[in-house]
């Protein structure tokens, strides 16, 4: 079948069908409009939220913590707040 006869067969069934190729062209413009939409709004929060971040010096300083999370918890908790790191020992006078 020639390029022409297929071009002219489209363009025929077009004008047929004219409801279904105006919904079908308003989903696919509604649809592409979407996701351009969100992803435009998702770069534009992740940019801010970036800026933010580098305004208050969040990202001037890397912390390594090792042995668990309790220990990194408790690191900068008063002494006399802190639970016994070894339960079986006694830390004041026994009565």
């Amino acid at each position: 079948m020639p390029f022409f006869d297929i071009i002219w067969l489209a363009l025929r069934n077009l004008r047929e069908a004219k409801l279904r190729a105006t919904l079908t062209s308003m989903g696919v413009i509604v649809g592409v409009a979407v996701i351009v939409t969100m992803v435009s709004f998702g770069l534009g929060l992740q940019r801010n939220m970036l800026s933010r971040f580098r305004a208050l010096d969040l990202f001037n300083e890397i912390r390594v913590f090792g042995k668990s999370v309790f220990t990194m918890a408790m690191a900068n908790v008063d002494s006399k707040l802190r639970r016994d790191e070894n339960p079986g020992e006694r830390r004041g006078p026994a009565f």
